[in-house]
């Protein structure tokens, strides 16, 4: 981090703060490289676990916002989308009540944002860039939202490698930070509440109207193939 004139760290203007930090170098990955490479899935599942460690040291909730998923699917999202008629109410609230059957799940401060424009591969190694978002969430937020976005990208001849992608991830996190029994089963519910969480973010902005279409397309695919994403984990 660059220091200002003043020597500090952080500049605030306003309710704003800003830092200046130098370049970090390294390669972006695309979907083809991440999808036909079984062993990228692993090293980004125990680079993930290995953030987390290092969040975790610095975690403070008087800092970082507590993000409350089932109550953001129950109280926006459900509601907004129901007003679809894409989206089952009932279908929806399932997602829901199975989350909380599954709870407590682990929570700790998460990136909140990792998807492969905030990724970089140097030296074999992988990094992670801007944590303006981090939260305190539940820690499979950053698996499950990271192979959201690749799903999104994803051509449905490709879900099994998909699905297979999921594995991978999973475990590799494992490999450093066992997931709890629990954990491993919510992952397909975490990541339907996620979809559903931006798909109705989207809708309600002109400028997103495309991602939303997107997003409903890809939730599309997971339910059309429903039976195997369930059973990825098993």
């Amino acid at each position: 981090i660059y220091r200002t004139i003043g020597e500090k760290q952080i500049y605030q203007s306003k309710t704003h703060y800003y830092i200046l930090m130098s370049r970090v170098e390294g390669k972006r990955l695309n979907l083809n490289e991440v999808l036909n490479n079984e062993n990228l899935g692993h090293k980004f599942g125990k680079s993930i676990a290995f953030l987390h460690k290092a969040l975790k040291s610095i975690e403070n909730e008087s800092i970082f916002k507590n993000f409350d998923l089932v109550a953001t699917l129950d109280l926006v999202a459900i509601d907004d989308l129901a007003r679809n008629s894409k989206f089952d109410r009932d279908w929806m609230q399932g997602i829901s009540d199975r989350i909380k059957t599954l709870e407590p799940l682990p929570k700790q401060l998460v990136h909140r944002d990792i998807h492969l424009g905030n990724i970089l591969l140097k030296d074999e190694e992988i990094f992670f860039i801007d944590y303006g978002i981090a939260e305190i969430n539940f820690r499979l937020f950053d698996i499950c939202y990271f192979t959201t976005s690749i799903l999104i990208e994803t051509r449905e001849e490709d879900i099994d490698k998909y699905f297979r992608l999921i594995r991978h991830v999973v475990a590799g996190y494992c490999s450093v930070t066992p997931l709890e029994d629990n954990e491993v089963k919510a992952v397909p519910y975490i990541i339907y509440a996620i979809q559903l969480i931006v798909i109705s973010y989207f809708l309600k902005r002109t400028e997103y109207l495309d991602l939303a279409d997107k997003n409903i397309k890809a939730l599309e695919m997971l339910e059309k193939n429903k039976e195997a994403f369930f059973n990825v984990l098993v």
